[in-house]
């Protein structure tokens, strides 16, 4: 699965956009969480940002490119965007 585009991965057996981000959230959603709850520092709010990465991740599944990138790096920079949000939220922890 991992060098299969997202189209692709959503063609095949007859997937639709439900099934995919229902495999996606199974698939990255626990290594996301943890990721989210670096920056944070806060249980509840990594799973919140964490359901946002996926709501935004369905709702722009026909914007993933098969030749440009893997399903978990397009994931992964869905995270990273959002973690642009929380920064300018003033949500993030900088253990500096």
């Amino acid at each position: 699965m991992e060098n299969k585009g997202l189209q692709e991965f959503i063609s095949m057996d007859g997937m639709n956009r439900n099934d995919a981000i229902i495999y996606l959230m199974r698939r990255y959603g626990e290594e996301i969480k943890r990721v989210v709850y670096m920056f944070v520092q806060n249980w509840p709010q990594a799973e919140t940002i964490t359901q946002d990465v996926f709501v935004t991740a369905y709702t722009h599944l026909d914007t993933f490119r098969v030749e440009d990138i893997t399903v978990r790096n397009w994931i992964y920079s869905v995270m990273i965007k959002k973690r642009k949000s929380i920064w300018l939220a003033g949500l993030f922890v900088c253990k500096c």
